[in-house]
């Protein structure tokens, strides 16, 4: 280009500067518009803290009824034993060393009139919409579900997760990131809360912040020798939802409540492509699967990407291929790999 002057040439330049500038921030300021799951204050609560509460994703019925299913099958539940405990450090190992933590992830194959309660969670109306954002759409289970219980004075668990592992090397399996105002992470999990939890009646812990974390977490604060200040226990009611990145560095102190047991539904999600867990390997009891909606059985889908036929989410609870792969491009794939997808 020829300027006629310096001075208007600086001022061209200038001027294409703020417009490169302006530009990511305008692609920024329109993805969040079109996000629609979180609100602003969750989107921002989450970003800062790592976590949110949703409160009262079930009623008190379903809560009820929930409590109802896993009291009559108390006994299939797993103890941990002595020497597989999950709280070493004595602030999360508790009093009452004579019992373990009581586990069961088995509860999506009981009868549905137990199991229907636990199977919902996969695709609730009330929670598709902030998956997408968090997870994206087209998300999955990854994890095994789990029912816990936690007793009186029965060990937590030590502090664990977070950006960084043990070794000192960045966590990609579990990260967070943000981009252009969307979020993303590698690994979310979901606890419904089935009991009430005040604060200082101990059970879930976490250190807001940590999943943005750029060092490891001390030792000293692993084992809660110092600074427990950093730990945040949310109070939280029966029917809540707890999100948290699994970057967050999070963990539980011994329950103290006034209910003798603290309950929860624990869940894992993750993106459309990606795997954490190995359960997926081993296919879904075809009896589980009939009695399941389309929605929930699509989140039972193994890892592989939207544009090869994933069934996606919706809010409203359906399940739908957004965008079929042209049937030339089936037929070729079939021609060339003796398959239909590569």
């Amino acid at each position: 280009f020829f300027f006629a002057s310096p001075h208007l040439f600086f001022r061209t330049m200038l001027r294409l500067g703020r417009a490169a500038h302006a530009l990511p921030c305008r692609r920024a300021w329109q993805s969040i518009r079109a996000a629609s799951g979180l609100t602003g204050d969750e989107r921002y609560l989450f970003d800062l803290q790592g976590y949110i509460v949703l409160k009262n994703v079930l009623s008190k019925e379903e809560v009820a009824q929930a409590n109802a299913a896993i009291d009559r099958r108390k006994s299939e539940f797993v103890e941990r034993g002595e020497d597989i405990r999950n709280a070493k450090a004595p602030a999360f190992a508790g009093e009452n060393l004579a019992q373990g933590r009581l586990e069961l992830g088995t509860h999506l194959t009981w009868p549905t009139e137990d199991s229907a309660i636990f199977r919902r969670m996969l695709a609730h109306p009330k929670v598709v919409p902030k998956l997408h954002d968090l997870v994206g759409q087209g998300y999955r289970l990854d994890h095994l579900p789990l029912l816990l219980i936690q007793r009186q004075g029965v060990e937590g668990f030590d502090l664990h997760g977070g950006a960084y592992a043990h070794d000192g090397a960045w966590n990609r399996a579990l990260r967070y990131e943000c981009h252009h105002g969307e979020t993303h992470c590698n690994l979310l999990a979901l606890s419904l809360q089935l009991t009430d939890t005040a604060a200082g009646d101990g059970g879930f812990v976490i250190v807001p912040g940590s999943h943005k974390a750029n060092f490891p977490l001390p030792p000293s604060i692993q084992a809660l020798k110092k600074h427990e200040h950093v730990l945040a226990q949310p109070a939280l009611e029966a029917g809540d939802v707890l999100l948290f990145s699994e970057a967050t560095t999070h963990g539980a102190v011994p329950w103290k409540g006034a209910l003798e047991e603290r309950r929860i539904a624990l869940y894992r999600f993750t993106s459309a492509t990606m795997a954490y867990g190995r359960g997926y390997l081993d296919s879904w009891p075809e009896a589980l699967l009939a009695d399941m909606t389309q929605a929930e059985r699509a989140v039972l889908e193994p890892p592989y990407s939207r544009r090869l036929d994933r069934r996606v989410v919706s809010g409203d609870g359906a399940a739908a291929v957004p965008a079929p792969r042209d049937p030339r491009k089936l037929a070729l794939d079939e021609s060339i790999f003796a398959a239909p997808y590569f």
